[in-house]
């Protein structure tokens, strides 16, 4: 499936993200399978083109509040703690034609009145808010389309323009975290992040200073540094491969270790609570004759992942307030635009030409999460 990246849209295109697995109909059901499995919080973005869908006009659109409403409304029913991203990988096309996305400092005013709206609509009902969705993403390559919307221009200076956008969309986000918390002091407001973890592929000094300047570029997943190494890549991101590391299907390398050592790092520079909000594995599936997934894969990648995390909080006392997986329903990769690409606990009938019933069901996965959730764990020892 080739893909192309335009600021307007083809008629005749296909664009798998426009209707995914189509939440916007299924968010009842979907809830409903979430607290089967004892979700305690569930973490989902608003789409800033529902509450003001050119991005700058002074009125929010109510039917897209009053959508977020139905939803926040569900997971209240059904005891599940909010989590919401207000930024995450979008934005109304209008700002990316009318004023060229983050390079433009207006967008800063766009955006504080977009967080005022919901803000104050969801006042008491929602708590824990991520202004921007991986925040530093928009260093990784040569694609900042993902996160600030930019499409390079031929004749622009792309550092010096990508180093405008951070500096807006850095602005945009702290001016949000004094508002959220001027509105209610209750909120609790962070900035998602991309954690890079990097080994060095020798002791070699050279090694340790290549090493610090790729954590300083920032990577999704851990991999090495070092000179002829093979290299492998992930969504965004790409490094060294690590011989001591198992790989998923699409080549992400697999390492629960570096989970504990970079939540150490965290909270070692920043002595604040930590919440991990994606930790997942993209693999094939297979549907056997009676309608069952038997995705051990999944299963094995997040104990040792979970176990991980818990050593960091019982072993080396780091404050970890929350865990959520990437993803907990099937959904459609924005790294690739595939839905073969399986992420959840829950499966959706819906192929990568869009094709297919949105049907629901449940993977083995799903069980056994329901298990952790229900021992807070202590089934993984």
């Amino acid at each position: 499936m080739k893909r192309e990246i335009h600021d307007h849209i083809h008629p005749d295109a296909y664009y798998p993200s426009h209707e995914a697995v189509d939440f916007y109909h299924h968010y009842k059901e979907d809830i409903a399978l979430f607290a089967e499995m004892g979700f305690k919080c569930f973490r989902f973005s608003i789409a800033w083109s529902r509450i003001f869908p050119n991005g700058d006009e002074t009125e929010p659109n109510e039917a897209g509040l009053e959508f977020y409403d139905n939803v926040i409304s569900e997971l209240e029913s059904h005891g599940i703690e909010p989590l919401v991203t207000i930024n995450h990988y979008e934005m109304p096309l209008n700002l990316v034609r009318k004023y060229g996305a983050w390079r433009d400092r207006r967008l800063v005013e766009f955006f504080e009145r977009y967080c005022k709206a919901i803000f104050r609509r969801y006042k008491g009902r929602v708590r824990y808010w991520l202004t921007h969705n991986e925040i530093n993403a928009m260093f990784l390559g040569e694609r900042p389309y993902h996160q600030a919307g930019i499409i390079y221009r031929e004749d622009e200076d792309k550092n010096q323009t990508i180093l405008n956008a951070a500096h807006y969309m850095l602005l945009a986000s702290a001016r949000a975290v004094e508002m959220g918390h001027e509105i209610d002091p209750e909120n609790k407001i962070g900035c998602m992040l991309i954690y890079p973890l990097v080994y060095p592929a020798t002791c070699s000094p050279d090694d340790q200073i290549t090493t610090m300047k790729k954590i300083n570029k920032t990577y999704y997943f851990s991999s090495i540094e070092g000179k002829n190494l093979e290299i492998v890549t992930g969504n965004i991101a790409s490094g060294g491969k690590n011989p001591y590391l198992k790989a998923t299907d699409w080549g992400w390398q697999i390492d629960p270790v570096g989970l504990r050592t970079s939540l150490n790092y965290l909270y070692d520079r920043y002595q604040k609570p930590l919440f991990i909000v994606e930790n997942g594995m993209g693999a094939l599936v297979t549907v056997n004759e009676d309608g069952s997934i038997d995705d051990d894969y999944r299963i094995e990648y997040l104990k040792e992942h979970i176990k991980a995390m818990m050593d960091a909080v019982e072993q080396d006392d780091v404050d970890l307030m929350g865990y959520t997986p990437w993803g907990c329903i099937d959904l459609v990769s924005a790294g690739t635009g595939e839905m073969r690409k399986r992420y959840g606990f829950i499966y959706v009938d819906k192929d990568d030409e869009g094709k297919g019933t949105l049907k629901r069901s449940r993977k083995k996965s799903f069980f056994w999460y329901k298990d952790v959730i229900a021992t807070n764990g202590q089934c993984l020892k």
